[in-house]
């Protein structure tokens, strides 16, 4: 009988860190999409960088660029939430043939919850990638041009690229 009570005190301390580990990365999700449009000349190169978050392009106009970013933020209550929201940051840049679309957060803080951001694209086909995403997974399908492509955390699967340049620390890898 004196094993019961100890294993009662492991089972609630084990529940004791569950509940923690809940409260910290919360459990409210706040989210923004947002959609842009870019003009591009023949041959882009396209830089593309996030965070919690999977990054996804496929084929499509010849000269332009679509994307579609959603970014979240959480929190223990949707204030909470869109208060993390409000520091999850997109950048669009485009200088001349080179778009760099990059999502980070604008402070310090070490997000233990579920902010981040996944982003879409439909690029021309001949576009060079290079995608960078740590802790979420990257597809590209059907781009011909050079895909320089990198995960910490999350599978890889390029189609059809004529360079191919991948790694993940966490994941399958398909070329």
């Amino acid at each position: 009988m004196a094993l019961r009570p100890a294993l009662v005190a492991a089972l609630l301390a084990a529940l004791a860190l569950f509940s923690v580990g809940c409260t910290m990365t919360g459990t409210v999700v706040a989210s923004e999409t947002v959609e842009e449009s870019l003009e591009v000349v023949s041959d882009p190169r396209i830089l593309v960088e996030t965070f919690n978050g999977r990054i996804s392009v496929i084929t499509g106009g010849e000269e332009t660029i679509e994307a579609r970013v959603v970014k979240r933020g959480s929190g223990r209550s949707q204030e909470e939430a869109e208060r993390d929201l409000s520091r999850v940051e997109l950048s669009i840049v485009q200088e001349g043939s080179q778009v760099t679309v990059a999502v980070r957060r604008n402070d310090d803080a070490l997000s233990l919850g579920n902010s981040g951001a996944d982003i879409e694209l439909a690029v021309p086909v001949d576009s060079s990638l290079e995608l960078r995403t740590s802790n979420g997974r990257i597809e590209s399908a059907n781009v011909r041009g050079s895909v320089i492509a990198r995960s910490s955390n999350g599978g890889v699967t390029i189609r059809d690229a004529t360079d191919v340049d991948a790694e993940t620390s966490n994941g399958p890898l398909t070329v």
